[in-house]
Order: C-alpha cells, then structure tokens, then sequence
C-alpha cells in the first residue's frame, strides 16, 4: 500500500518540479530579452572650453541619455574642422587617459563632465573663442552617428540634474 502511494505521488512531484524549472527558464529568457532592446540616445547640455594650459585644445562635456530598453557604446566623436583630433578621454588616478569606448546603459544616463568622462579635442584652430559653435558628430555602436552643435563657454556650466 505504501509503495503504490509513492509511485502514485512520484508522477506529480516530477511534474511540479518540471514545470518549476519550466516557469524558471522562461522568466530569465523574459529577463534577457528586456535587456536586449533597442538604445534611444538623445544628446543635451553640450558644452566646450578651450584649455588655458594645452594651447589649440579644448573639452567638450555633455549628457548622453539613453531612454531606451538596450545599452549602446560611444565609439567615437569628431569635430568638422579639418586638422583636428579628437579623443574620449576619462580619469584615472588622478590622470587624463585615452578610451576606446564609453558604455551607455538601458534607461540610464552618462554626463561627461570636468574630471571625468570627456571628449578632448587637439590641435584647434586658435581663432576658436568663446562664443563660436563646433559641429560635432558622435559615433555610437548601435546607434550610429548623432550629430550636435557644441557652443563654446568661458566657464563648465553644470546641468539640470547634476550633482553639486
């Protein structure tokens, strides 16, 4: 009597365990396919200084939000002056270094700003002054190509949302 009731219980619990896993599995690939979706890059308080210190360079900071349901990469900027090299550029150990990508997560938002994140950009022209307006195209992995106008300011003004 007791064998016939394991063996008879023995078919549901596999069954339950089945499913659990079943049920388990699906909720990860729902996961996983939310995190797959497409990035939204919009680009807003770009900004430029010229450096007092690097005769013909600047900084140039920005926000890059990412309304979107995917990651995307910044890969690459340039300014549409014939001439110029233009690097990301972040901080590390209290140093300026060159970077190859700057991550942009799902619904996040990345700001390049002063001792961090930046774009640098070399060997300007010294007409360029406060007041003047660079055109700048950013290249994203996914997104492709964005491009902006970038005024040049005296002094970095920090954005809504920022922290002081």
């Amino acid at each position: 009597m007791v064998t016939r009731w394991i063996t008879s219980i023995k078919p549901r619990w596999m069954n339950s365990i089945a499913t659990l896993f079943f049920l388990l599995s699906m909720g990860v690939l729902f996961v996983a396919a939310c995190q797959r979706g497409n990035p939204s890059i919009e680009v807003d308080s770009p900004q430029a200084i010229i450096s007092p210190i690097i005769v013909g360079s600047g900084s140039v900071f920005l926000n890059i939000v990412n309304s979107g349901r995917g990651s995307d990469v910044l890969i690459g900027a340039r300014i549409n002056i014939s001439g110029t090299v233009t690097e990301l550029h972040d901080m590390g150990d209290g140093k300026m270094k060159k970077v190859n990508r700057i991550i942009i997560p799902s619904s996040g938002t990345v700001r390049l700003r002063p001792a961090g994140q930046h774009v640098m950009v070399y060997r300007m022209p010294k007409k360029i002054k406060s007041g003047a307006v660079l055109s700048m195209t950013l290249s994203f992995e996914k997104s492709g190509e964005k491009s902006i106008s970038v005024p040049v300011v005296d002094k970095y003004e920090r954005s809504l949302g920022e922290q002081h």
